[in-house]
C-alpha cells in the first residue's frame, strides 16, 4: 500500500514538473512572438504613414498647379512632406554592418533593386 502511494507522488510530481516547464515555455514563446508582432507593427505603421505622405505630396503638387491662392502655403507642406516622406525612405532602406536591409527581406529587396522595366 506504501508503495502504491509512493509510486502516485513520484508520478504527480514528474506531471507537476511538466506542466510548470510547459507553461514556462509557452510564455518565453508568446513573449517572443508579441515582441515581433511590435516590430512588424512599427514598419507597416511607416509604410502606412508613406501612402500618407504621398497622397498629401500628389494633392499639394496639384494644388500649386491648379491654385493660385496660398501658393506659399502649399509649397510648405509640399517641402515638409517630402522631407518626412524621404526620413521614413531612408529609414526602411536601413542596412546593418554586412551591408544586408534591415527591413526588407530577400524578395523584396530583390523586387526593389531589380532593373526598372522597359
Amino acid at each position: 500500500m506504501f508503495n502504491i502511494v509512493k509510486s502516485i507522488r513520484k508520478r504527480y510530481r514528474w506531471a507537476l514538473v511538466a506542466i510548470a516547464l510547459l507553461v514556462s515555455v509557452s510564455a518565453l514563446l508568446m513573449q517572443y512572438f508579441f515582441s515581433v508582432q511590435k516590430y512588424d507593427a512599427k514598419i507597416i505603421n511607416i509604410a502606412g504613414k508613406q501612402r500618407m505622405l504621398s497622397q498629401k505630396i500628389a494633392w499639394h503638387s496639384n494644388a500649386l498647379i491648379n491654385q493660385t491662392d496660398n501658393h506659399a502655403q502649399h509649397l510648405q507642406s509640399l517641402k515638409h512632406s517630402l522631407e518626412l516622406f524621404e526620413q521614413a525612405h531612408e529609414y526602411l532602406l536601413t542596412k546593418d554592418e554586412q551591408g544586408d536591409a534591415v527591413y526588407l527581406n530577400t524578395p523584396l529587396f530583390d523586387l526593389y533593386y531589380a532593373p526598372q522595366a522597359t
